[in-house]
């Protein structure tokens, strides 16, 4: 896969698939933001603007759905 730019926000509550998920994303020239849950996301959303959000469906509280239908 090859991206150049864009700035995204991975929410992901278990610590290695955040980690990884970024890592990759980086390495493809984005910029990343990640988050634990939707709550975080929401405060990162808050001080920044993104172009795309990939996030977890099961997250701890508001499930993903429930965060990208707030985003939206």
């Amino acid at each position: 896969m090859h991206m150049t730019g864009g700035r995204i926000l991975v929410v992901e509550d278990d610590d290695s698939l955040r980690c990884v998920t970024r890592a990759q994303l980086e390495r493809c020239g984005c910029e990343v933001a990640v988050a634990a849950d939707a709550s975080e996301a929401l405060a990162v959303l808050a001080k920044l603007s993104v172009d795309l959000v990939i996030t977890d469906l099961n997250l701890p509280g508001m499930s993903g759905l429930d965060l990208l239908n707030k985003v939206r």
